[in-house]
């Protein structure tokens, strides 16, 4: 399956026009023949073009969109600590569905205009305190929307259970499966509203690692979404528990792999780890491909591209 990229991480600052202009550098990526769409980040509809969720430009009109909100739930949780799909308050949960209608509304826009929306990534937000229970009512009520085609998915962050301290601190993969599981054991409606989104979840190399320390975990988390038959995505970033020039040690930077783009020889994702878990996550799902920053952050749209096409080669076809 082609590839799904997340390279909002490596968009040149618009303030250097000398480094090349981020609708070149979509241009150019479109242009290769692995890369089949973007995965687009939401920070509020009055964010500026590209974080939006409008059409990013320079991306070819072909490409299909992974849509993820988990800039804007980050960004509001400082503001509104208790917001989450997840919260155990009516008021916090009230709140992420409002900020979910709002991501719903871009789909709505962008697949009337021709656009193709693969996947919505939502989140089992807030940080620590989350409710399993809560969770499984938020999603009982989003599979009854009209995503346009479009499979909703848990994005799986590090969770408050696990051994380093958390980032995010959401629900645990096991409590995020079982809240699924719910709705597809839910009342009629609910379970073909499931279906029909083909609700499930999608891991993230670095964010499974971020949770135990281990990278063993997430061929754990794939195994486990894997085998309740919930699986819908996988992107592969990777991590350094060392300081580093992507930030402090075990920030969720989406470093590339290891000794490329800036990352240290002591980033955790190595070039076998990466083919490994690409064959843990299987071809059969709604997207898969990688999201990795690079640095310096002087490098050029054309030095970013070429750091792109070394990873690229890393990954098995």
């Amino acid at each position: 399956m082609k590839l799904t990229v997340g390279a909002y991480p490596i968009y040149p600052n618009p303030e250097q026009s000398e480094l090349g202009t981020t609708a070149e550098l979509l241009q150019q990526l479109s242009a290769k023949p692995r890369v089949g769409g973007y995965e687009i980040p939401y920070r509020g509809s009055a964010a500026p073009q590209y974080w939006n969720l409008t059409w990013p430009e320079g991306a070819a009109a072909d490409s299909h969109l992974v849509l993820t909100g988990i800039p804007i739930t980050m960004m509001m949780q400082g503001s509104h600590p208790g917001l989450g799909l997840a919260s155990p308050t009516e008021d916090g949960r009230a709140a992420a569905l409002e900020l979910n209608r709002e991501l719903h509304a871009r789909v709505e826009a962008l697949t009337a205009a021709g656009h193709q929306v693969k996947a919505v990534q939502i989140h089992s937000a807030p940080k620590g305190g989350g409710s399993e229970a809560a969770f499984a009512q938020s999603l009982k009520e989003l599979v009854t929307w009209d995503w346009h085609g479009a499979a909703l998915t848990v994005e799986h962050c590090d969770s408050a259970s696990g051994t380093v301290a958390p980032e995010k601190g959401f629900l645990d993969l096991g409590q995020e499966l079982a809240a699924i599981t719910q709705v597809y054991e839910g009342s009629q409606e609910e379970a073909e509203g499931a279906a029909r989104v083909r609700l499930g979840v999608s891991v993230n190399w670095a964010r499974s690692v971020l949770e135990t320390g281990s990278v063993e975990t997430p061929l754990e988390h794939l195994g486990m979404a894997r085998e309740a038959g919930l699986l819908r995505g996988y992107m592969a970033s990777g991590i350094d528990p060392q300081d580093s020039a992507f930030g402090p040690g075990w920030v969720d930077g989406h470093l590339p792999v290891a000794g490329l783009g800036g990352a240290a020889d002591s980033a955790l994702l190595t070039p076998e780890l990466l083919v490994k878990s690409w064959a843990a996550a299987g071809d059969d799902l709604v997207f898969k491909g990688f999201k990795m920053s690079l640095r310096p952050e002087s490098l050029t749209v054309a030095q970013r591209l070429g750091l792109y096409d070394q990873i690229m080669e890393l990954i098995p076809a």
